[in-house]
Formats: C-alpha cells, structure tokens, sequence
C-alpha cells in the first residue's frame, strides 16, 4: 500500500484561506486563527525552527497527525500568497512550530526582515492525511523533506526504527543534533563528502530491515520521492506513506537542490 500526502493552500480573498484535505481527522478550528511568532530558533545553516503561539490567550492542546501541515500567512501582506509548512513539533501543544527558510526574495513569509519575533501570523489548522498503523516506522527524506519527521520522532520516539537523510553537509541538515541525541539508528549521508545519493544506497543502507513490519515515510521532492519509492516497491516493501509539496519545500530550509546536485535523480 502506498499512500501520498500533497497539502495545497490558495489565496480566495482577503479574509480567508481555503486548504484542501484529505482526511477525517478532526480539524482543530476552522478558517484561519491569528498566532504570535514566540520563538526563532536556528536549526541549520539556513533554516530556523519557528514556534507560533495563539494570541487570544488559549492554553488547551492543539492536536494534529505528525506528517500534518498548516499554511502560514503574514498579516498586512497582501502580495503573499500563504506557504504551507510542515508542522515539527508533537501535537498536543499549546503552539504549533514549522521550519522557515532564512529568506530566497521571493515571498514575504520567508524574508527574516518580515517574520520577526513577535509577528503576528495568520494559520489554517493543521491539515492533510497521514495516518501510519501501530508499526515502527522508518523515515526517509533530503533536504528540508525532514521537517515532518522532526513531528514522528517527537511524537512517539520509540516509534521510530530507523533513520535515513541525506543532506548537502552537517551544517545544512536541519534538526541533525535532535535524531543523534534520540540515539535512534541512523544513516546521514552528505553530498559534499560521500557524493550523490541513490536509490542503491537506499537499499544497501535498509537491506537489514526491508523484511521487517515496519511503514516507510518518504519526505522531500518529487524527484527524490518517485526515484525511493520505486526502489523500495521493487524490493519488496508493502506499506509506504509519501509527504511532498514541492513549492512548500523549496522554501522551507533548503531544500534539495544542493543536497542532490550531481545525483543520478535529478
């Protein structure tokens, strides 16, 4: 079984913002609520792990599926279309955290001279279909494609069987510090120092556990995600679960292009 997740977010008018969904879950408000940026914090080279905190005072969980995501929009920036972003924290929470891109010029959201401590935001509730079964998980993703599964390890760290990055170094791979102290398994594999990433090295890497009854979640660009995916249906795996919005990755950290420059699947 193999199940993909693509969240899309599109500007309607000046008031509201309409997002496609996919699942039953229940959705936490409808519309968009205002949120307060209550923290920055820098994650790798050129990302920062941004916690968004209600205005209006409310202190109850806000609940959501890891592999959810949320569109963010900057209040007084009508030129911006909101960007999706996916959630990285555990739900549960009184707030809610994404990965923000340090700035590519393009769009408001992602200029560090317009989100700033204390930005007030406007967000849709978390949204989009990702439920895993009760088995371990093993996670996969490039680039930014790792902000969802910062969200499983939070979530349920002993949950998680297995890890696989890839990435252009150690300073540009974001939450790099957060999986090496889960002491979860690992494999991180850096361009700059080990070359491209395929899809034989995937399955070099997994060898031991493509036998395993485990769900695979794949996160990054399409490219990445086709050329994974195939490798891993070829040998053998049965349940895998895909999270992609390629624009939202783009400018959501870095995402892959450095990472996969000079690769085979790009």
């Amino acid at each position: 079984m193999i199940e993909h997740y693509a969240t899309v977010a599109r500007k309607v008018n000046d008031d509201s913002m309409i997002v496609s969904d996919d699942t039953d879950y229940p959705v936490a408000w409808k519309g968009v609520r205002n949120f307060q940026v209550s923290s920055i914090r820098k994650v790798a080279s050129d990302c920062s792990e941004v916690t968004f905190s209600p205005t209006d005072n409310y202190s109850g969980a806000i609940n959501f599926l890891p592999g959810q995501s949320l569109a963010v929009k900057l209040l007084n920036t009508d030129s911006y279309a909101p960007r999706n972003h996916f959630l990285t924290n555990a739900p549960g929470k009184d707030y809610l955290q994404c990965c923000i891109s340090h700035g590519d010029g393009s769009f408001g959201l992602h200029d560090k001279s317009s989100l700033k401590l204390n930005s007030v935001v406007e967000l849709t509730a978390p949204h989009g279909a990702c439920r895993t079964s009760e088995r371990p998980v093993v996670l996969i993703s490039v680039g930014a494609g790792i902000a969802p599964m910062k969200s499983f390890l939070e979530t349920a760290p002993g949950k998680v069987h297995f890890v696989v990055h890839v990435d252009e170094n150690e300073a540009s791979h974001p939450f790099r510090r957060e999986f090496r102290r889960s002491c979860i398994g690992n494999y991180f594999h850096y361009t700059s120092k080990s070359g491209p990433f395929s899809s034989e090295t995937l399955l070099t890497v997994l060898a031991p556990r493509l036998l395993e009854a485990c769900d695979f979640v794949l996160s990054g660009p399409t490219t990445f995600l086709e050329t994974m995916k195939n490798a891993l249906t070829t040998a053998g795996v049965k349940t895998m679960h895909v999270l992609t919005h390629d624009s939202q990755l783009a400018h959501c950290g870095d995402t892959s292009e450095r990472a996969l420059a000079g690769s085979p699947y790009v």
